[in-house]
């Protein structure tokens, strides 16, 4: 079974370098979905995906649908009219409208699913991560000193620097922490999608640009030694499918502050973190309660991490999965 798995995962991963489906795709895709048992399509605006789909019907075979983010209000109006002729036109209504179960990644997309009028089960499906691979944590210190941040409170940002992630709020409310925390840094990791130098340039007009560290993307143990640094992990997204910057950060035990578009409720009602409209003033109070307070920090941290070990753990997703192929 789990080689069937690695197999249509290789053939959907191919076909995502193109947007015609090659007829050679379509052969394969009908073989393997002709082998297998039941069949999980991730993603929704992927012709290839629309083809699986069609030939799971073909063959009487159920199949799966995670939507991962493409069916929010926000991701819907990103290519409008190009969406909108695909749903007519080009299967994908069909695609939905005939799945097993849907499996979006959080509430707020399996609300919008429901609002567009599309009566299949769902059941949410979120991601995970595997505990194993967090520890031992790094020792602490090690990113600060490569930064010249030493002991300075640390607000760490960990995800795409790209328009949707709210980085231009970050600034805005960041420039207000620092009336409370003059000695405050924030830490935008991760690779540049645009606004790098605008975020620098904002930085700059608000007086903080010594204050801004944008190292680029960082990977494996050195992610691990920037959340460990980290004394609040902050992403202000206009909207997320699921975010595993939040999710691993709340493993490594920090406290999160995010927008409500991040589509994370849970954070907030574990304690893990504060949930805040997408508004400077509600993001700067919530970042200088937990810089201010590092015990209340250090509370929210911990209850992070049981949520995550309980929740959003890569087993945890697994008996979830197989309880929907087995129904």
């Amino acid at each position: 079974m789990f080689d069937r798995v690695q197999r249509v995962e290789a053939v959907q991963a191919f076909g995502l370098k193109g947007v015609l489906c090659p007829k050679t795709d379509r052969q394969l895709i009908t073989r393997l979905v002709n082998e297998a048992d039941v069949i999980h399509i991730h993603e929704v605006w992927i012709p290839l995906l629309a083809h699986v789909a069609r030939a799971a019907r073909r063959a009487g075979k159920p199949y799966a649908l995670s939507t991962h983010g493409s069916l929010t209000p926000l991701a819907l109006a990103q290519k409008r009219l190009k969406k909108a002729i695909a749903w007519r036109a080009l299967g994908f209504r069909s695609m939905l409208h005939r799945a097993s179960v849907l499996t979006p990644n959080n509430p707020v997309e399996a609300r919008a699913i429901a609002d567009l009028g599309i009566k299949r089960p769902i059941d949410i499906l979120v991601n995970g991560v595997f505990p194993d691979e967090l520890r031992p944590a790094p020792p602490r210190g090690v990113f600060r000193n490569s930064l010249g941040i030493g002991h300075a409170p640390m607000v760490l940002f960990l995800s795409r620097l790209h328009h949707g992630k709210g980085l231009e709020l970050l600034a805005e409310a960041f420039a207000t922490v620092r009336k409370d925390v003059p000695d405050a840094h924030l830490v935008c990791v991760g690779p540049d999608d645009g606004m790098k130098a605008p975020l620098q340039a904002q930085a700059a007009a608000l007086g903080f640009a010594d204050r801004l560290h944008t190292p680029g993307p960082i990977y494996g143990r050195d992610k691990l030694s920037a959340l460990v640094d980290a004394d609040v992990f902050c992403l202000p997204s206009r909207s997320e499918g699921f975010s595993m910057s939040i999710t691993e950060a709340m493993a490594m035990g920090r406290p999160v502050v995010i927008t409500q578009g991040c589509n994370f409720p849970l954070a907030g009602e574990a304690g893990a973190g504060i949930v805040v409209p997408y508004q400077a003033p509600a993001l700067a109070a919530a970042l200088a309660s937990y810089l201010l307070d590092p015990a209340a920090a250090t509370i929210a941290g911990r209850a992070g991490q049981r949520l995550v070990h309980t929740r959003f753990t890569w087993e945890a997703v697994a008996r979830t999965a197989c309880r929907l192929y087995a129904q």
